[in-house]
This record gives structure tokens, sequence and C-alpha cells, in this order.
């Protein structure tokens, strides 16, 4: 019994975490649908954006390197 109230109150704050996300749950799909729907309709920009992200991945990764 003191377990599970050590669990429960260990928890807590992940629980509280997950019931705020729970109440965005329908505008967060509305966003990303309207998201996907835009990406749809240029995939070019995805592939441009995507293509930016790695790079920067990249770089940030050797900027590290050369500075240890």
């Amino acid at each position: 019994m003191v377990d599970s109230l050590r669990l429960n109150r260990a928890a807590a704050p992940i629980d509280a975490t997950w019931q705020q996300l729970i109440r965005f749950k329908k505008p967060l799909y509305l966003l990303g649908g309207l998201i996907a729907w835009k990406l749809a309709r240029k995939p070019g920009r995805l592939m441009q954006l995507g293509k930016k992200a790695i790079s920067g991945y990249v770089v940030a990764k050797r900027v590290r390197q050369l500075t240890r």
C-alpha cells in the first residue's frame, strides 16, 4: 500500500501533463492536418526544409567536435 502511494505521488506530474495534452487533442489534430495539407500541396518546401535541417545538424555536430 505504501509503494502504491509512492508511485502515485511520483507519477502525479506526468499525469497532470498528460491531462493538459489531452485537453488540446482536437486542436492539435486540426493543426497537424492543416500542416500536412499545406505540405502535400508543395512537397518541394518539405524537401528544402529537410535539407536545411540536416545541414544544420551536421554543422552543429562539427562545431561541437571542434570545440572539444
